[in-house]
């Protein structure tokens, strides 16, 4: 039986104990029947959450490793350019033909180098709004008032 048709069955039932004169003991025994498919149904879904749960933790742990793996690749391939250029440099070559490779020296397009951002002119500062959450909501729960703030409370499933 799906959640729902257990969710539905037990409205059904719900709905005939209101309109009805229900026989005590055939009630007890319907919704007992009821909440032993919805314990086993959660159950099931609660693993099948947990085991979720687990593929996802190993998932972030596989893409920090796969991040720091990256990284080093990057590294890796910057200080080996890194070499080439400064022994061409060194060698006051400008290209060089090797193999399947044109290697040469090239002029990048400008970029800018800040020396003292703050001494820079505020025509070229943006500032990105950022709100301090946790202040707003220590301030509410002492009973300040935030305008354009209120305390949200939410509920959520919590497995253990």
């Amino acid at each position: 039986m799906k959640l729902y048709e257990i969710k539905r069955e037990y409205e059904v039932l719900s709905q005939y104990l209101e309109d009805n004169d229900l026989d005590q003991a055939a009630f007890k025994e319907a919704f007992l029947n009821i909440e032993g498919s919805l314990s086993d149904k959660s159950e099931n879904y609660a693993k099948l959450i947990k085991n979720i749960e687990g593929d996802i933790e190993t998932y972030k742990g596989e893409e920090k490793r796969l991040h720091e793996k990256r990284k080093a690749m990057e590294n890796k391939v910057l200080r080996l350019k890194t070499s080439v250029y400064e022994v061409f440099k060194e060698m006051k070559i400008e290209s060089l033909k090797a193999g399947t490779f044109n290697l040469r020296i090239q002029t990048n397009a400008p970029s800018v180098d800040i020396l003292d951002q703050e001494i820079i002119p505020e025509l070229y500062k943006s500032y990105e709004l950022k709100l301090d959450k946790k202040g707003i909501l220590e301030a509410l729960k002492l009973g300040q008032v935030v305008t354009g703030a209120e305390i949200k409370k939410t509920e959520s499933l919590r497995i253990r």
